[in-house]
Parts: C-alpha cells; sequence; structure tokens
C-alpha cells in the first residue's frame, strides 16, 4: 500500500511573485484596496481626476492597500491574519468549553502476527510494509 507524502502543507498562497511578496501580499492589497475604495465611495470621498478629494481618495485606498500587505506579511513567522483567525478560532472552541484538542483515537489491532495495523471506522489506515508482498505482485 503506497504512501502519498504531501509537501509544504503551510505553503498554500505563499508563492513569491515579486521580491519578498507572495500571492497572499497580492490579495491582501487588492482586497483591502478595494473596501477601503468602495467606502471611499460610499462615504462620497470622490471628485474629477484633478480635485483634491481624488487625490484623498487615492492616498486612503493606497493606504488600504499597504495595510493589506502589512496585515498578510508573515512578520514573525505568523502573519496578523493568521493570528487573528486563531485567536478566533480559540474563542469559539473556548464558548463551546472544547479547548483541549485532541487526536481522533484509533484503533491498533494485533493481526499481522506482531505487527500491528490501524485501524478506524473498520477501515485499515496503516499496514506494516512486508517486501513479501511487494515480490508476489
Amino acid at each position: 500500500m503506497p504512501y502519498t507524502h504531501q509537501e509544504e502543507l503551510n505553503a498554500r498562497g505563499q508563492s513569491r511573485q515579486l521580491g519578498i511578496f507572495t500571492t497572499a501580499n497580492a490579495a491582501g492589497a487588492g482586497v483591502l484596496g478595494l473596501v477601503v475604495w468602495q467606502l471611499t465611495r460610499m462615504l462620497g470621498v470622490t471628485g474629477d481626476f484633478w480635485d483634491a478629494r481624488f487625490w484623498v481618495q487615492a492616498a486612503l485606498v493606497l493606504a488600504g492597500a499597504a495595510l493589506g500587505v502589512a496585515v498578510t506579511f508573515r512578520w514573525s513567522g505568523l502573519s496578523l491574519l493568521d493570528r487573528l483567525l486563531l485567536w478566533i478560532g480559540f474563542q469559539q472552541r473556548r464558548l463551546a468549553r472544547h479547548t483541549r484538542l485532541r487526536p481522533q483515537a484509533a484503533v491498533v489491532g494485533d493481526a499481522d502476527g506482531g505487527m500491528p495495523a490501524v485501524y478506524r471506522d473498520g477501515e485499515v489506515l496503516l499496514r506494516p510494509y512486508r517486501p513479501e508482498e511487494d515480490a508476489d505482485a
């Protein structure tokens, strides 16, 4: 039974695009820049191209994009967004009184002559490797 090993499980959205900036940074800049642009339009902070309100809106949108990069940038291993999501998840578990994380229990059977196989819900999850089984195939 071959085992497929997943590489870089935590690398989702972390491919480098420009220097030290990643896909997640670009997405954060785009999302927050767009949200600030929509808020300034709703509040009426917009005008013609050479109008002062246009330049105020442009500055706010650029500040929102910079904030989007800062929130998704990995300063010390985790981004601020990741820390916020972990904190929210813990608060939800705390409200449900499930603050201790436990893996699901796996049943270990000793059916292979001293070499245990791991079962869960009646299905074999892991079986010991035996070279003689590959030679028969």
